[in-house]
């Protein structure tokens, strides 16, 4: 569960520093991924990772298809039957939206400001 948790950390950091570039005028991108991991470490710290079992895509029924064209005269047809594809479920951070919005705000505090 910890490898776990530690891996969701990782991924949350890599995947955060994507959604948004900041700027701070005379600062490095050096400057900005320290900000940025103390931000997020102290984001953890106050919103902890709250994971939940939950459905994150409904089951549907996917439908099936007949291709047919011609070639030299015959028509040769590929069809495949329809088929339902299950449900998907998987874990889900209740506290990943606020502690987003902490991390933006302790950015901004730090004199941040977003790009675009």
């Amino acid at each position: 569960m910890a490898r776990a948790l530690f891996l969701l950390t990782l991924a949350a950091i890599a995947l955060g520093g994507c959604a948004q570039r900041w700027t701070k005028p005379g600062a490095t991108e050096a400057d900005f991924k320290i900000a940025q991991l103390r931000c997020e470490s102290h984001g953890y710290q106050r919103l902890p990772a709250e994971l939940f079992w939950t459905q994150v895509s409904a089951g549907y029924y996917a439908p099936g298809y007949r291709n047919c064209r011609k070639s030299h005269g015959s028509r040769r047809c590929e069809s495949r039957p329809g088929h339902y594809v299950p449900a998907r479920y998987g874990h889900v951070d209740r506290n990943e939206a606020a502690r987003d919005r902490f991390v933006a705000l302790c950015l901004a505090d730090n004199g941040w400001r977003p790009v675009d």
